[in-house]
């Protein structure tokens, strides 16, 4: 065989015939013989090649280094332009691995989606993973999805969010993990680890905000919501009134989650300047809405326990509002259903309410009076999002016949309307069972719910019967 350092093949010499003589055996069989064992033997592409003459050297030569590592992936290295072995691995089962050798701090291995849109805007989706399979009909489904989206792509004030889709009952359910949409996670309640309370709770000394939905709250950097994890939080309420921002009977205060370099902590400012309003501007809670969120729109004392020094200013818009409480006494507050006074911005609660009279109550003012303050309930509002629904029976009868007419009605804060809401003219002095029912509209504040009544003449009296359940009742519904 005939080939040169260069590879190139050359006939045997022999091989040539000339014209007019005979042409000879090895003329014929040498050259196809040399063309069989070259045909035959491994050699190396040297033009365009890798140079090698094995599948092992092949695979160094593509990549520089010895690839012998099953499921190895192939990346091309922009700086030298040769190909090279990665730490990227795909099994036979399709599992995708990335392996990072790093032993720095710096994030590693890192899995990059990079979309590079000349226009980015609102809404573009930036990139997203699938999870998808079969379902039991063998179609393919989408069954869960991860991706970001662009809030704001302007330059220096960039904003995005990461949105999950799953499937609930058949149907896609966008939840936002991040952005738009996060609300505080936790509820106020009077006791620890209960988010919603099933007794009632009375001259409670501490408040606490324990994980409901889950445990992230977001709270404002000075740059952007940070949305932070916490386990229940609590606040021992102070009682002495020489301390800052004590929690003084008769007034409201509002709860703020916050970060205190680095702790997080529950704790309350200023009080209500009155029962229905929080005030305005500096020394008081007043509150404003930043990404949907309240927060206190002014710098704030904060108190996040019962000792003297537990107090600190947080700059405005750095606390999340998450509710408001009533004290019932110095360092106390309560919740039962004769006193709503513990009340959530987030995950409100539908909760009942019942008072009765012990006793025969009796009222005969010709005017629109209240029966007794014995039957009175009390709820707290710190949002004006809900409305609230009161209802009153009782068996009733008026010492005088003939004509004479009484009547009742359910009030708020005493003020309810100049003429009852039920109405009746008896015709006998017997017991009649009567029922009224009152729809209040949502109000901001600490109200107080009782019962007024009128007679044109005569006693009007609102009777106990001989077990509790024939006692004059006031129900009612609030949202807390």
């Amino acid at each position: 065989m005939s080939r040169n350092g260069g590879g190139v093949y050359s006939l045997p010499g022999t091989y040539e015939a000339t014209p007019g003589e005979t042409i000879l055996a090895e003329q014929h069989n040498d050259p196809l013989e040399d063309l069989e064992q070259d045909a035959n033997t491994a050699r190396p592409i040297v033009a365009g090649g890798t140079g090698a003459s094995t599948a092992a050297a092949a695979r160094t030569a593509l990549f520089g280094v010895s690839t012998t590592v099953d499921n190895t992936i192939a990346r091309y290295d922009g700086v030298t332009g040769a190909i090279q072995a990665s730490t990227a691995s795909i099994d036979d089962s399709g599992n995708l691995t990335l392996t990072s050798t790093d032993a720095g701090a710096a994030a590693g291995p890192v899995l990059n989606l990079y979309r590079n849109s000349a226009s980015p805007a609102a809404s573009d989706i930036m990139g997203q993973v699938m999870f998808q399979g079969e379902d039991s009909a063998g179609n393919t489904e989408d069954y869960a999805s991860l991706r970001a989206d662009i809030i704001i792509p302007t330059s220096g004030a960039e904003e995005s969010r990461i949105t999950a889709q799953r499937k609930l009952a058949g149907a896609t359910v966008t939840e936002y993990l991040s952005g738009l949409n996060v609300v505080p996670q936790g509820r106020i309640t009077l006791t620890t680890a209960l988010p919603v309370t099933t007794a009632d709770v009375t001259a409670a000394a501490t408040i606490y905000y324990t994980p409901y939905i889950g445990d992230v709250i977001p709270i404002y950097d000075g740059t952007a919501l940070a949305y932070t994890t916490f386990t229940e939080l609590s606040l021992a309420l102070s009682s002495n009134s020489g301390h800052t921002n004590y929690h003084q009977s008769g007034k409201a205060f509002d709860c703020f989650v916050f970060n205190d370099a680095g702790t997080i902590r529950l704790g309350t400012g200023p009080a209500w300047s009155s029962d229905t309003a929080r005030g305005t501007g500096a020394g008081t809670t007043e509150l404003e809405r930043y990404k949907g969120l309240r927060v206190n729109k002014v710098s704030i004392t904060l108190r996040f326990g019962s000792s003297s020094g537990n107090t600190v200013t947080v700059d405005a818009r750095k606390a999340t509002y998450v509710g408001t409480f009533y004290c019932t006494a110095n360092g106390q507050t309560e919740d039962s259903a004769i006193n709503r006074l513990a009340w959530n911005e987030y995950h409100r609660a539908v909760r009942s309410q019942a008072n009765y009279f012990t006793a025969t109550r009796s009222s005969s003012s010709t005017s629109f009076t209240e029966v007794n303050s014995e039957i009175r309930l009390k709820f707290l509002d710190g949002g004006a999002y809900d409305a609230t629904e009161f209802s009153f029976e009782s068996p009733v009868n008026i010492s005088a016949a003939g004509g004479n007419r009484f009547g009742f009605g359910i009030t708020i804060d005493g003020v309810g309307t100049s003429t009852p809401t039920t109405e009746l003219v008896p015709d006998g002095t017997g017991v009649y069972h009567t029922t009224t029912r009152r729809v209040i509209a949502p109000t901001l504040g600490v109200h107080t719910i009782s019962i007024f009544a009128i007679v044109s003449s005569g006693t009007c009296n609102f009777r106990t019967g001989a077990t509790a359940t024939a006692f004059p009742t006031l129900n009612g519904i609030v949202r807390s």
